[in-house]
Parts: structure tokens; C-alpha cells; sequence
């Protein structure tokens, strides 16, 4: 996500948390994938908490959809540039990489995924709409709670009141429905799924960074980083046999301690920054602006890497970092000559039809 308003200060230690939150959700997938190829579990599965970056993911986004908005709110006018912002940073390269990976599993699904993937279902998920089986890319789930979540945020634009109260209302549904337990189709996963909280906590940041001076920000994003370690240690402490319990910290259980984690050190990350923050390499700033990338094309890519490296029986910890490393060389190129370039004309086509 790109922090965009114009009195918004630039928050460059969040480019750096959200590189590490896709870098865990590709070492989660990794690791599954090796095992699932038939391998030992790489490094003892140790990864096996990364999930934990869509927790991060989720209060980033609900942080800065508020924060980069916030002067925004109860001004109509406003909401057409918010639609189209929102369209341009997830649609173009949703696009470029689901489409072509998309009819490759379609016209090679055998080699590709045991899964079968459909016309219907590509259309669905080039929508974003939620649907029963598979997803052409499996990551896309989080995308379709990201437009529920931008779909009620836009209410704000009529009225901020109405809108905080909606939802407000949301919020409080997803923790009924996390309560009571009640089964949920595909529509109600994606509206009403305990993940959704982690929007909430993102807004309630984004609503009282402004209000609050915190004294030591340095001393409260290492709290965050630390407790988010201590679940990860424990995960991997008490986990069971890989096959069959691999998400030891239950659902939701899981969700909302990670989410709880993620949202103090978002806190604490933001604080530093309107501080004065600390300077980082330009290397951080290409690495966290292909964090969106890489969580999107790191599936693909470790599907054809696996099937390349089997035959050469290499160690589970070498197919691991195998299927580490190449998505994020790949991410990081796919951002600098592909991403960027098309963010940039369709931001500004007027500036880029005249030059």
C-alpha cells in the first residue's frame, strides 16, 4: 500500500515492516510446498508462523486507507479519486500476473496444480469475487476482504460520521460471528472473517495517532517485533506433526494475537517516523514497494520452481531458499521495470501523454 495524502509524512519504516510481513508469507508457503512435494520440513518448519504477515497486512491497510485519507472524509468529491487510487494500486498487476498464470493452469493444469482451475473461476477471481473451491492464486482470499473493507471505508466520504459507523457495526459483526462460530460461505468468509479485525485496529490507529503523543515509539514498535516473535517461537515450540497441525495457535485465536502484535508495532513504527524515524537504504524503499508483487507471484513461481528442482534431489533446505530467493529477485525486478512504470502512467496519464 502507498501512503498518498498530501499532508501525510512519509512513513518509510512501514516499507520495511510490510517487505518482512510478505517475506513470512513466502516462507510459510514454502515451507508447505516443500513438504507437500514430498521433502523433509525445511530448517524443522520453523517458518511455520508465517502466515502471520496477513495479520500485518491487514492493520497496515486499515492504517493507511484512514491516514492517507483522513482529510478526505465527509467531501463527496472526493470519492471518485479515492475509487480509482484503489483500483490502480491492486488491479493492474492482480491482472498481470493472474491472467497469464491463470490460463497456464487451464491449459496445463496437470502440471501445474492437482487443482482444477476453470474459465468461471479466473473471471471470479479477476473480480475479486468470492467463490467455492480453489483460487487461481491462492493469496487472492486477502484481496477479497481488502474490497469489503474499501467498499464500507468509502461511506466516509459522504458523511465520516456514518461512515466510522458502519463500520463500527462491521467490527462488531466480525467478532458475533467469530464468537458464536457459525459456519460461513465463501461471501460471508470474505465479509464477516475474524481477519477483517485487523482493518478495525488499523483504523483506530490511524484515528488516534493524531491525538496521542507516544514517548518512546523506538521502545513500543520493539514491543510489537517482540511479541509478534514470541507467538512465532511458540508456534514452532508446540506445533505437532507438520501433515496434520501445522497451524498449532488456533483459529481465531491465532488471528487476533498476531493481529494484536501487528497493531503495536505499526503503532509504534508510525510514532517513530512522525518523530523524525531514521534513515534506511534506498534497498528498503524497492523492497517494501514490492512487497504487493511478491505476495502476489510467489505462488507461481515456487509451483514451476518445485517441479524444476525435484528431479535434482536437492536438500529441503536448499528447495527452500530456492523458493525464497527467486520470488524476491523476481518482485523486486517486476516492481522497478514493470510495476512502477504503470503505476506512474495511470497516476498522472495527462503528465505521461505530453512527455
Amino acid at each position: 500500500m502507498q501512503i498518498s495524502a498530501k499532508s501525510s509524512p512519509k512513513l518509510p519504516s512501514l516499507d520495511a515492516g510490510r517487505f518482512v510481513a510478505a517475506l513470512l508469507v513466502v516462507m510459510f508457503h514454502a515451507t508447505l510446498t516443500v513438504i507437500n512435494f514430498g521433502g523433509q520440513p525445511p530448517f524443522d518448519a520453523v517458518f511455520r508462523g508465517g502466515h502471520s504477515g496477513v495479520e500485518y497486512f491487514f492493520v497496515l491497510s486499515g492504517f493507511i486507507i484512514y491516514y492517507a485519507h483522513r482529510d478526505d472524509l465527509s467531501q463527496p468529491s472526493k470519492i471518485k479519486e479515492y475509487v480509482r487510487k484503489r483500483i490502480i494500486r491492486i488491479i493492474p498487476m492482480l491482472w498481470f500476473i493472474l491472467i497469464p498464470w491463470g490460463i497456464f493452469r487451464i491449459l496445463f493444469s496437470g502440471e501445474t496444480t492437482n487443482r482444477l482451475t476453470g474459465w468461471d473461476t479466473l473471471i471470479l477471481d479477476m473480480l475479486l469475487l468470492p467463490h467455492s473451491g480453489p483460487l487461481v492464486l491462492g493469496v487472492t482470499w486477502t484481496l477479497q476482504r481488502e474490497l469489503v473493507f474499501y467498499l464500507l471505508f468509502s461511506v466516509s466520504f459522504f458523511s465520516r460520521r456514518a461512515g466510522l459507523i458502519i463500520l463500527t457495526i462491521w467490527q462488531v459483526a466480525v467478532v458475533v460471528f467469530t464468537v458464536v462460530g457459525s459456519p460461513l460461505g465463501p461471501w460471508g468468509n470474505a465479509i464477516f472473517g475474524v481477519s477483517n479485525l485487523g482493518f478495525g485496529l488499523g483504523l483506530l490507529i490511524a484515528i488516534s495517532v493524531d491525538r496521542i503523543r507516544i514517548k518512546r515509539p523506538r521502545l513500543l514498535a520493539a514491543a510489537g517485533v517482540l511479541v509478534f516473535l514470541v507467538l512465532l517461537t511458540t508456534e514452532y515450540r508446540i506445533g505437532g506433526p507438520i501433515e496434520s497441525d501445522f497451524r498449532p495457535l488456533t483459529m481465531p485465536l491465532s488471528v487476533l494475537l498476531y493481529t494484536t502484535a501487528a497493531a503495536i508495532g505499526i503503532l509504534g513504527l508510525v510514532a517513530f517516523d512522525r518523530r523524525g524515524g531514521g534513515r534506511y537504504h534506498k534497498a528498503i524503499t524497492v523492497l517494501g514497494g514490492s512487497s504487493y508483487v511478491l505476495y502476489l507471484v510467489h505462488g507461481p513461481i515456487g509451483s514451476v520452481f518445485i517441479r524444476g528442482l525435484k528431479p535434482l534431489h536437492l536438500s529441503s533446505e536448499v528447495l527452500f531458499l530456492s523458493l525464497v530467493i527467486a520470488p524476491v529477485i523476481a518482485a523486486a525486478l517486476i516492481h522497478l521495470w514493470i510495476e512502477r512504470p504503470i503505476l506512474r502512467a495511470l497516476r498522472d496519464p495527462r503528465k505521461n501523454a505530453g512527455s
